[in-house]
């Protein structure tokens, strides 16, 4: 019988493997080899069992050592992480307070920045806006007012062309009715002369109203371009101002405990003391 104990081991168990390695059984008549073969088959088994089971002992004490050594971590830690973790918040709740000072403080100035562009925001949609995402906070905005504006001119282009199709009914109808009432004169036309006045008609008709669209689209984007020098304009205005207020509040950070737009200027004030009579 073998002992565990003793070759235990990659090498011994290499040996064990190694002495049964080259055992072959020749043919069905080859007894005596059939019989090593078995023997030695056995004593694998033998030997496979007893690996198993030795280490599955010592997978589950590897197993229970480790839980005991994470349930210790988690102890040891969570004397640590609950006062780091009520401190943490603690800070956090502070840092969110003296934010929304701050915000407040900003208030006027960027309501002032969205209303040079015509934009009108609520105090406490703009408490949520954190002063770096400001400058984003009015892309978005704009974009919002460019597409609604956008609707609105596409609702009176819808409007305007349904105003076209009627005038283009009642032109056909017009006709209709101006050709009835020469038809007798333009009877004694001939089939030639009849189809040419027909056609000057019609080619008159298309002048007017493709010198008429044409002077709506020149008018149209004379309009554009004048808006969109406007609106450049005042976005350089908007931007220089912006940065000349931030330079302002930034000069006098923390001198100040709140804002009061008076007419076209900003002043800052800041309780000094006050006295209980």
């Amino acid at each position: 019988m073998t002992n565990l104990d003793f070759w235990f081991t990659k090498e011994s168990l290499t040996d064990i493997a190694s002495k049964y390695s080259d055992l072959k059984i020749s043919w069905v008549e080859d007894e005596e080899g059939y019989k090593k073969a078995k023997e030695a088959w056995k004593e694998l088994q033998k030997v496979r069992k007893e690996v198993t089971i030795k280490w599955k002992e010592l997978r589950d004490e590897a197993i229970k050592t480790q839980k005991n050594v994470l349930a210790l971590e988690k102890e040891l830690l969570v004397i640590i992480t609950t006062v780091e973790d009520n401190l943490k918040e603690q800070i956090k709740n502070i840092d969110q307070v003296k934010e929304m000072e701050k915000r407040k403080k900003m208030i006027p100035i960027m309501k002032e920045e969205l209303k040079n562009i015509g934009i009108d925001v609520s105090d406490s949609e703009l408490l949520m806006v954190p002063e770096k995402e400001f400058s984003n906070f009015v892309v978005k905005k704009k974009e919002e007012k460019l597409q609604k504006e956008q609707e609105e001119i596409d609702k009176k282009n819808r409007e305007q062309q349904e105003q076209k199709d009627k005038r283009d009914n009642f032109r056909k109808q017009e006709m209709m009715r101006v050709f009835w009432e020469i038809k007798q004169p333009l009877l004694l036309l001939s089939e030639e002369e009849f189809s040419e006045k027909i056609k000057k008609w019609e080619e008159q008709k298309k002048e007017q109203e493709e010198k008429r669209i044409q002077e709506e689209a020149d008018k149209k984007l004379a309009l554009q371009k004048l808006h969109k020098k406007q609106a450049e304009e005042e976005e350089q205005k908007r931007l220089q101002k912006e940065e000349s207020y931030r330079k302002f509040l930034k000069d006098n950070e923390w001198k100040f405990d709140k804002i009061v737009k008076e007419d076209w200027k900003v002043v800052l004030y800041k309780k000094v003391a006050e006295f209980i009579i």
